[in-house]
């Protein structure tokens, strides 16, 4: 047992190891160098059991280079670690380990896997991190168990970048920080590792892992939906990038912006948004429109004549003015004695004819990829 412990710009050759230490001040290695491995964790050497290190106070590591690995598996945090700006060339496995406080690596750099199997955990900051593969949860493995409040960010990853991000659905705590966070692969997609660790999971969960985040930015949808896309599943990631549509829809309602709002839910409604098949929605809108003028041209005894066949291909000839379907459609509108056509008649085609023009713009913009953001 020690009260305290400063080694602050220390140069260690080998490991340092502080297994079976308890420490009731604060420990810190600030600025140091460990040309070795960073040992906290229990050991079991023949006969030999040493307990893992437990401290009362906070460690803070900060700046810290570690040229192996750090091991603290089934330690002791009473205060949580201070270590941001942390350099790990190795692993550091914290399974087991158990935090009465935040554990804070903002900006730091581990080269190998970080992993929180079994760890017990208040809040981590990961912001501006460089991680190789972050290890949240294995199938058959323990899960994190996260401690903190309600209404307090467990996880922040905000602008961190992780190479393989490998969990379990039940591995997150309930809100994350996931701003600018980017990775390249998620473990188990693709066949890229053993299918023993793949964990299906429906679109669903995708979009109800997006929204732990309490504050909405369109950057993880296009995150997750990019990297599901080159993982080859194509539906998954149209689901996300509508996901993304629908929260900013509702963000513009409940921010008050109207005609963001209103735009956003014509394309809904119209395209959907111009993702996937969903673009052609607009389809249903010209065959219902279709019909209806159909319906309205029968009223006319003129147009009744010729049949409901001929009243619904004059009313989609109207409704698509770009395109002559036949001549004698155009010519039949051309009424201006009316004597074909009441007022009311020829209201309703002009009407209908802008929402033919109205409904083919939203769909080159969805087409061309206009009403997706960048």
């Amino acid at each position: 047992m020690a009260d305290a412990l400063v080694l602050v710009r220390a140069q260690i050759d080998g490991d340092a190891d502080f297994s079976g230490a308890t420490f009731e001040g604060p420990v810190t290695l600030g600025r140091a160098t460990v040309h070795g491995d960073l040992v906290l964790s229990a050991i079991s050497s023949g006969q030999k059991n040493v307990p893992a290190s437990q401290f009362r106070h906070r460690l803070t590591l900060n700046r810290t280079t570690v040229s192996g690995n750090v091991d603290m598996r089934e330690a002791r945090f009473d205060s949580g670690i201070e270590a941001p700006s942390l350099h790990v060339v190795g692993a550091l496995a914290a399974a087991g380990a158990a935090f009465g406080d935040s554990l804070n690596l903002n900006g730091a750099s581990v080269d190998g896997v970080l992993g929180f199997l079994g760890t017990r955990l208040i809040s981590v900051d990961l912001g501006r991190a460089a991680i190789r593969e972050l290890l949240l949860g294995a199938p058959g493995s323990a899960k994190p168990d996260w401690a903190g409040p309600d209404g307090k960010i467990g996880l922040s990853l905000r602008n961190a970048h992780v190479g393989t991000l490998r969990d379990t659905t039940a591995a997150w705590p309930p809100e994350v920080n996931l701003v600018g966070f980017t990775y390249d692969r998620l473990a188990g997609l693709g066949g890229r590792v053993d299918r023993s660790e793949v964990q299906p999971r429906p679109n669903e969960w995708w979009q109800q892992w997006l929204a732990r985040d309490p504050v909405y930015s369109p950057q993880p949808y296009r995150q997750l939906a990019g990297v599901l896309a080159l993982e080859g599943d194509n539906d998954a990631a149209d689901a996300v990038r509508l996901a993304d549509r629908e929260r900013a829809r509702a963000e513009a309602w409940q921010n008050r912006q109207w005609a963001d709002w209103a735009l956003l839910t014509t394309l809904e409604f119209t395209v959907g948004y111009g993702i996937g098949a969903a673009a052609f929605r607009v389809i249903y809108w010209v065959v219902g429109l279709a019909l209806l003028g159909g319906l309205v041209l029968w009223t006319a005894p003129a147009a009744r004549r010729k049949g409901s066949l001929w009243c619904v291909g004059a009313s989609l000839s109207r409704l698509l003015p770009i395109i002559e379907l036949n001549s004698e459609f155009t010519d039949f509108f051309n009424d201006p004695n009316r004597e074909r056509l009441h007022g009311w008649q020829l209201v309703f085609f002009a009407v209908l004819g802008i929402l033919g023009v109205l409904l083919g713009s939203v769909l080159v913009a969805a087409i061309s990829g206009l009403t997706q953001p960048h």
